[in-house]
């Protein structure tokens, strides 16, 4: 009978899954376990060759328990690469935690600065222009104090020569008193 049977819809597809898992492991082979393990390569090249030579003439139960131990030794021999992903996922998640909590400090400091400049550096900047005008007022008004000064002075040697004066009117009074007694 030309129909398809359940033995070989099973025969063909383990017989494609297997040649699919020798040729996805040659490419992995050759990216990954030619370098770190070289034995396990050997022992999935020579294992899968057999396994399907061992499917395409095994009732559908075989070739289904060809598949299984097919996709067993994949497992057992890509453990260590599928172990050393994890580990460099784990690896690269604690690099981001890293990273995010260096992004976390950074970005905490550079509010720390912006806050500290709002309160001490741009109010002393705003003050520079008061202090300049304050600065630039007394400058132009030290010709004033320096007249200022110089009629106090004549004011002060006028007040001295009253005191001398006096002194005099003193002296002579002095004088007089002590002539009468």
């Amino acid at each position: 009978m030309g129909g398809w049977s359940l033995n070989r819809i099973v025969k063909v597809l383990s017989g494609i899954a297997l040649a699919m898992l020798l040729v996805l492991y040659s490419l992995w082979g050759i990216l990954v376990d030619a370098v770190n393990a070289p034995d396990d390569l050997e022992m999935v090249k020579t294992t899968v060759p057999s396994l399907i030579d061992l499917a395409l003439g095994t009732p559908w139960y075989a070739s289904a328990l060809a598949l299984l131990a097919a996709f067993v030794i994949m497992i057992v021999v890509l453990w260590p690469d599928l172990t050393l992903t994890r580990e460099m996922a784990e690896a690269r998640r604690s690099l981001s935690k890293d990273s995010a909590d260096l992004r976390a400090e950074i970005t905490r400091m550079k509010d720390d600065f912006y806050e500290w400049r709002i309160r001490r550096v741009d109010p002393a900047i705003a003050e520079v222009p008061i202090l300049q005008d304050r600065v630039t007022k007394e400058l132009a008004g030290l010709p004033n104090i320096e007249s200022n000064l110089k009629n106090a002075l004549v004011s002060l040697h006028k007040v001295e020569g009253r005191l001398d004066a006096v002194e005099l009117r003193f002296d002579v009074m002095d004088a007089k008193l002590a002539k009468g007694t």
